[in-house]
């Protein structure tokens, strides 16, 4: 289903971007690659030099040895597997759990990089087709006793500790985000004026198209049978990451459980939202601030939103009305086929 959702995701960027380099400079390299468990896109204009994508990439696969919860040699897996011992980590394992925390204690906990457990009980997949299984009541409440980021203890010398036996970090909300960061700070050490970044979904546009105007991004109709956008949002210089129920989840006897986990509740998100679009000036914070404001809600996210410099969303709920934050109000075109969905001023 994710895999599905990429193809989406790859049309609405194909529409949107069409032409851009028409009658100007047609340089132009795309390099895609699978890694961080899922499909990587660049897409550099104005250069053909090929050691500035390697630079890119390389560095993509030094953050997925070092954060990577599944290869042996990571830090992330280091510290799940010596819960309560600490563990000297790399600078940028330290910087990115420091972000996850902070941001966790301005969403009341929603995102929260301790959910290992519960990820792992549910082990929500890409293709969950025949699925008839949901996990027992008292392993759920089991698995939410392991989750809490105030856990998280950090020492001297960037050494890092769970306080409590069998907790597991789960960087998969956050680490794709810091990673876009990265790969803007070698653009910008290159000098490279315009790009498409794509990891996965978590989406850069850096600069400007190269005609000089903002890139047009598709937000994704979040019907996913339409395989179409409900409205465009022109930026520069900003992450673009959605977060909504239809990208992993499977049914059983009408009821959908998708892969975006409540950690109070310890059962996936059932609120009013369908989807979340967060834009703002860094990947980190798109990345895992789409996921709470998932979790909080409508009302809650907005107010949160708005007292944060750089951070700006586009909400869906499931009446289809969208509410949109001030920062972005004159950035974004309802482009609604159908008629069904509604701006709330």
């Amino acid at each position: 289903m994710k895999k599905n959702n990429l193809i989406i995701i790859s049309i609405i960027l194909i529409m949107l971007l069409t032409s851009c380099t028409s009658g100007l400079d047609n340089k132009e390299m795309v390099r895609t690659e699978f890694l961080m468990d899922t499909i990587v896109e660049i897409t550099i204009y104005g250069s053909e030099d090929e050691l500035i994508m390697d630079k890119v990439y390389n560095r993509l696969f030094q953050l997925e040895n070092i954060m990577s919860k599944t290869k042996k040699d990571s830090d992330i897996y280091k510290i799940n597997k010596n819960s309560e011992r600490p563990i000297r980590v790399q600078e940028e394992t330290y910087q990115v759990l420091k972000e996850a925390v902070d941001i966790s204690k301005r969403t009341e906990g929603k995102f929260d990089p301790t959910i290992g457990p519960l990820v792992n009980l549910w082990n929500i997949n890409d293709s969950e087709e025949g699925r008839n299984w949901i996990p027992k009541g008292i392993d759920i409440d089991n698995a939410k006793k392991l989750v809490d980021f105030n856990n998280i203890e950090f020492l001297e010398n960037k050494e890092i500790r769970l306080k409590e036996k069998d907790m597991e970090l789960d960087l998969g909300g956050i680490v794709k985000g810091f990673a876009v960061d990265e790969i803007v700070k070698i653009l910008k050490e290159e000098n490279i004026k315009s790009a498409m970044i794509d990891l996965g979904g978590d989406l850069y546009a850096y600069g400007e198209k190269p005609d000089g105007s903002p890139w047009n991004i598709g937000i994704q109709n979040p019907d996913i049978e339409l395989r179409d956008y409900m409205g465009i949002l022109s930026v520069k210089n900003k992450s673009i990451v959605t977060s909504g129920n239809y990208e992993r989840f499977f049914e059983i006897d009408g009821e959908i459980y998708h892969h975006i986990i409540d950690p109070n509740t310890g059962y996936p998100s059932n609120n009013e939202l369908l989807s979340v679009t967060v834009v703002s000036d860094k990947g980190i914070e798109g990345d895992s601030y789409s996921t709470a404001f998932y979790i909080l809600g409508v009302q809650e996210s907005l107010e949160i939103i708005e007292g944060i410099d750089g951070v700006d969303g586009i909400l869906i709920d499931k009446d289809k009305k969208v509410f949109v934050t001030s920062g972005i109000k004159e950035d974004f075109q309802l482009r609604d086929k159908k008629g069904e969905f509604t701006i709330i001023d």
